[in-house]
């Protein structure tokens, strides 16, 4: 699943607005009883080749089974179904980044090994340039899109999330930043600070200065994001952009 920045910001002011008032045990049941809808919808999509449709329909049932606290397996099963929609449609990278979230599930475990050729046969060059993949939970990848800027600098967009324990309701906090920052040595640095205009989050950290170094190491493959004083880049709540990122393009 993946969201437009503004009709995410839409959706959670939205949805946070009456949300508390609304979660009721009830809602709650109704709501989680939806993932076999979702999955049957998927399915339908799925044997009609409508691959892009299957996908958004598992989506949401890896959405709902993961904030109703399903069985591993039955969420391990949906990361799989979403995975086999890029399976089919060759885009392997991606496809491997769902199949991950539970590598030793059985069903994953086939689809990784069916896959391991084509990846071996589309290695990344070493250029940074490409989207990088990190998993926020609730069907959501946060993104970092690298794209070449000349003159040894590249373009850095990130877009972050973080899912409280009623996330799907509530909707994640966000974080998000452009920038354009020399590139050197696989290593790139953003330099976050109070004057910027292009930094965005919601519901912030109770410290309201902004300024953090976020430092990006770069191979092929992965990227490393180490960041000073994380909690003064100016994001949402648990938003980060630390960790290991996986590249998907």
């Amino acid at each position: 699943m993946s969201f437009h920045p503004k009709c995410l910001v839409a959706l959670v002011l939205a949805v946070s607005a009456g949300a508390q008032a609304d979660i009721t045990e009830a809602r709650i049941t109704a709501d989680c009883a939806k993932v076999s809808h979702y999955a049957a919808e998927g399915k339908a999509a799925w044997a009609a080749n409508k691959f892009a449709a299957a996908r958004a329909a598992f989506e949401e049932q890896v959405s709902w089974s993961e904030q109703c606290d399903l069985p591993d397996d039955q969420i391990a099963a949906a990361y799989n179904a979403v995975a086999n929609t890029y399976i089919q449609q060759a885009d392997y990278h991606r496809a491997w980044a769902w199949l991950m979230l539970a590598p030793g599930y059985p069903e994953s475990v086939q689809n990784l090994a069916l896959i391991k050729d084509k990846l071996a046969a589309e290695p990344f060059s070493r250029s940074p340039d490409g989207v990088w993949w990190k998993y926020a939970g609730r069907g959501i990848w946060q993104s970092i899109k690298v794209t070449s800027a000349g003159n040894d600098k590249i373009n850095v967009d990130f877009e972050g999330y973080a899912f409280g324990l009623m996330g799907l309701y509530n909707g994640p906090n966000m974080g998000h930043f452009v920038r354009t920052v020399a590139f050197s040595g696989n290593h790139a640095t953003v330099k976050l600070r109070d004057d910027d205009d292009d930094v965005s989050s919601n519901d912030t950290d109770s410290d309201d200065s902004i300024n953090c170094n976020i430092h990006l190491q770069f191979t092929p493959d992965q990227l490393t994001v180490t960041t000073v004083r994380p909690q003064q880049c100016g994001f949402g709540h648990n938003v980060t952009a630390n960790g290991t990122w996986i590249r998907v393009q």
